[in-house]
């Protein structure tokens, strides 16, 4: 186990491809949790202020909850999105381990940081969930453009990530994403089609 000479948590957003071959010669599970907290977070965040969901029950108890299970729903979500990324990988005759694609995945998701900082902090201010309400247009066009932008950012940090760990060239780790995603969409349909056909048997 070789240890890592320099700070990943920094290094990471400027050079994964080091970092992420540091991380996985050191320990490919460093972070995991964190990193799946961060990105469970965010993604509550987004869901209850961007798209308005109302919550069943009061919105702090609600955040407490999802703080507490954020690791591992979060967990979860990193393992099934990094399971399609190693499989399809193999279909391009990758080279990584199923937990260096889930280290490398998980490591990607650092720039989600800067989307929990903008949501605490407007939440903190604000101390409602439907921000968008009382929100200008201006903020909102703001806020979208840096959720835009942490999100291509995670992309650069997966591709440049999946390279390394995989031996792929920028168009092989590229096309190792989408297969991934076309894969996981067919499946998603498949399943849903099944619930359809369950639901049709049962209501006869």
């Amino acid at each position: 186990m070789k240890k890592i000479s320099f700070n990943p948590w920094g290094s990471m957003w400027t050079s994964p491809s080091k970092t992420i071959k540091a991380i996985i010669e050191y320990n490919p599970k460093y972070g995991f949790f964190q990193l799946a907290s961060i990105a469970f977070l965010q993604a509550f965040f987004f869901i209850v202020a961007r798209k308005q969901v109302t919550l069943p029950i009061n919105y702090f108890l609600s955040l407490v909850i999802a703080i507490i299970i954020s690791p591992f729903i979060g967990a979860i979500l990193f393992y099934i999105n990094s399971f399609f990324i190693y499989i399809t990988g193999k279909w391009l005759k990758g080279r990584a381990s199923f937990s260096h694609v889930l280290s490398s995945y998980a490591w990607s998701k650092i720039p989600l940081v800067i989307d929990l900082i903008m949501w605490f902090t407007l939440f903190i201010f604000i101390k409602d969930p439907r921000f968008f309400n009382y929100s200008s247009s201006i903020s909102i066009i703001f806020i979208d453009i840096i959720s835009i932008t942490t999100a291509i950012w995670s992309l650069f940090l997966l591709i440049s990530s999946l390279k390394t760990v995989q031996g792929f060239s920028t168009l092989r780790a590229i096309g190792n994403i989408i297969l991934s995603f076309l894969f996981l969409f067919v499946i998603l349909i498949v399943l849903f089609l099944f619930v359809l056909l369950l639901m049709s048997l049962f209501s006869k």
